[in-house]
């Protein structure tokens, strides 16, 4: 194994120089840069590879950014980690997905995390009481987490999501445009994402005095088909009649309305408009093509991964941010929209 005493002796300069330029601090001018390229060239020419094992024992961090997730990923949760992965290379750390159990906390697996001694944390699609609990666990060792979309902020932490009440006044603003005044919702699972997604529906309705029929407004669920297509049932069978547009938290909940729709009888989407959130890849291959929200997974996961970098190399000029990181959305419109007729 090449050490940098080795480099200093090729080169002719102190072990403190090279640990000062292998180290990223050169650039302060303390190292001419003839000195500088003559040390690099030489490490690489020799093969030498840096220890973090050896800085992490020195430091008490290692340079790993680790991500809580479940084993099961969704294309959403899929480009985030992208995003993340992305941010942790251009910066010289390892990325560490670790799966964390969906119904109980895994305390063997979050020992080990531990003893890794992470730079960061990134915590994305989890149920809102596991959260809590390795929130506990992290801020009592001191790391810093940041939570990605649906997930809830904690004191000490940064959540990174999209604009949700732009996302769903897009697609309401793009139905009014249309005509449509019968406007239904319906959510995913009732949680924090889709209740925020379902209160800027009702924000919205108010401000453009239309009515607000709570037969039409649904949770559901962001996986579970058969739950799913049961509230889209309940609202296209309502007692006070048919809504002539539905906004959809999820185009996983979107395409469900439509395959109901279309076993009612209904022409899509003369006789009914749909829109969706996400602007999944199978969203433009629906029938009709899904008119969405297209959420910034990728560059929602490199800011998350990015904040936990800067909080790891400054965390004394990191600024903390108490409100949410909101990325913009997008509405990409397709065939599943069309004038009221």
């Amino acid at each position: 194994m090449v050490t940098m005493g080795d480099i200093a002796i090729k080169v002719g300069v102190s072990q403190a120089t090279v640990s000062y330029v292998l180290g990223g601090r050169a650039a302060r001018g303390k190292v001419s840069p003839e000195t500088r390229q003559r040390i690099v060239k030489t490490a690489r020419d020799m093969g030498y590879q840096r220890n973090q094992f050896a800085r992490a024992m020195v430091t008490g961090k290692s340079r790993i950014l680790t991500i809580l997730t479940a084993p099961d990923h969704s294309e959403n949760q899929s480009r985030i980690l992208a995003g993340a992965h992305e941010a942790a290379n251009q910066n010289d750390y390892l990325l560490k997905v670790q799966h964390i159990s969906t119904s109980f906390m895994d305390e063997a697996t979050v020992a080990r995390l531990l003893e890794w001694r992470p730079a960061g944390a990134l915590m994305l699609g989890l149920e809102e009481p596991l959260q809590d609990e390795l929130y506990a666990k992290l801020n009592a060792w001191g790391i810093f987490l940041t939570t990605v979309d649906n997930a809830r902020q904690y004191e000490h932490s940064l959540h990174v999501t999209s604009d949700n009440e732009s996302g769903i006044w897009q697609a309401m603003d793009h139905l009014i445009a249309l005509g449509h005044r019968r406007i239904a919702f319906l959510g995913g699972r009732p949680n924090i994402l889709s209740l925020d997604r379902e209160h800027s529906f009702r924000t919205r309705l108010v401000e453009a005095g239309l009515p607000v029929v709570e037969s039409w407004i649904r949770q559901s669920s962001w996986s579970n088909f058969e739950v799913i297509a049961e509230n889209a049932v309940a609202i296209l069978e309502s007692s006070v009649g048919r809504p002539t547009a539905v906004v959809c938290a999820s185009d996983t909940a979107a395409m469900v309305v439509l395959r109901i729709a279309r076993a009612h009888g209904l022409r899509l989407p003369a006789d009914l408009s749909v829109t969706g959130f996400t602007n999944s890849t199978l969203s433009a291959v629906a029938d009709p093509p899904l008119t969405t929200i297209e959420q910034p997974f990728h560059e929602m996961g490199y800011a998350a991964a990015m904040y936990l970098v800067q909080r790891a190399e400054s965390p004394e000029t990191a600024e903390p941010l108490l409100s949410p990181l909101l990325l913009p959305t997008r509405l990409i419109i397709r065939e599943s929209t069309a004038p009221i007729s």
